[in-house]
C-alpha cells in the first residue's frame, strides 16, 4: 500500500489511500500505526510531487480563459484523497502521537509549503484545498505529542531563520511563527500533557543557536522569531509559576 501511495499513476495512489482509510473505518489501528513512519512519508512524498511536478504540467495545457481541464482534475483529486486520508489519519490520537518526528516535520513543513502555494490560486478547488490544508495543520498540532509539535515547529522556524532574514518575515516563517504562537497559547491548558524539562531545553538549543545579540541585533531584521521563543517562556512561567526554575534540568 505505501508503495502504490507514490505511485505517478493517480488512479492506483488514490485506490491505496482508501485503503488506508477503509481500515481507518474499521478501527485496525494496530495495523495502521505498525506502518504510521512509512506511510507519512509516502503521503508527504505524494503531496510534494503532486504540487511540485503533477500540477504545474497540468496546468501548463490549460488554454487561455480555462480554470480546468482533465490533467488539472485528476491532480486536485488525487490531492483531495491525500488530504482526506491524512485527516482520518491524525483524528486518532493513537495513531498521531506514533508518527516519529522527522516524518512529522517533513509533513508540517509540506503542508505549510503548499499553503502558500500560488498554484492554489488558479485552481477552481483552490479555496477548499487551502481550507482542508489549514484544518489538517490545526488537527496534527492537536493530536501529536505536544512536546513533538514545539520541537518540530521550533526547528522548522530555526531553518526559516537560518535561510536569511529581513526586515519583514517570509510568509513561510510567518505560517510557522502562528502555528507555535496557536500551540503556545494552549499551554496553560494542556500543561500537564508537556514535559517543561523537554521544552525548555527545545527553547535554550534556540536561542544558543541563535544569540539574540547576533541574530537579531537591529530594526534592519525581523525579531518576530525572538518574541516567539520569549512567549513560550511566558506562558511556561504563566503555567508552572516559579516552579519553572525547577525544570532546568536538561
Amino acid at each position: 500500500i505505501v508503495t502504490q501511495i507514490t505511485s505517478t499513476d493517480h488512479a492506483a495512489s488514490i485506490q491505496a489511500i482508501r485503503r488506508v482509510e477503509e481500515a481507518l473505518n474499521m478501527r485496525e489501528y494496530r495495523f495502521v500505526q505498525g506502518h504510521a513512519e512509512p506511510l507519512v512519508g509516502a503521503i508527504t512524498l505524494q503531496l510534494d510531487m503532486a504540487f511540485s511536478r503533477h500540477l504545474p504540467a497540468a496546468l501548463a495545457q490549460l488554454r487561455a480563459g480555462e480554470k480546468s481541464n482533465a490533467a488539472v482534475d485528476s491532480v486536485v483529486r488525487l490531492v483531495k484523497h491525500l488530504l482526506n486520508g491524512t485527516m482520518q489519519f491524525f483524528c486518532v490520537p493513537a495513531l498521531a502521537t506514533a508518527v516519529p518526528s522527522v516524518a512529522l516535520q517533513q509533513l508540517i513543513g509540506e503542508l505549510v509549503q503548499r499553503l502558500l502555494d500560488p498554484q492554489l490560486m488558479r485552481l477552481q478547488d483552490g479555496a477548499p484545498i487551502s481550507k482542508a490544508l489549514n484544518r489538517l495543520v490545526l488537527r496534527i498540532l492537536q493530536n501529536v505529542d505536544r512536546n513533538m509539535a514545539f520541537s518540530v515547529l521550533l526547528d522548522l522556524l530555526s531553518a526559516a531563520v537560518e535561510g536569511g532574514l529581513q526586515r519583514e518575515p517570509s510568509d513561510y516563517m510567518s505560517l510557522v511563527m502562528r502555528c507555535l504562537w496557536k500551540l503556545t497559547k494552549m499551554l496553560p491548558k494542556m500543561v500537564d500533557h508537556v514535559d517543561i524539562d523537554r521544552l525548555l531545553r527545545d527553547v535554550h538549543c534556540f536561542l544558543t543557536r541563535f544569540p539574540p545579540a547576533t541574530s537579531f541585533p537591529d530594526d534592519t531584521v525581523t525579531d518576530l522569531p525572538l518574541r516567539t521563543v520569549k512567549m513560550i517562556l511566558l506562558f511556561v512561567v504563566k503555567a508552572v509559576g516559579p516552579a519553572a526554575m525547577d525544570h532546568l534540568t536538561l
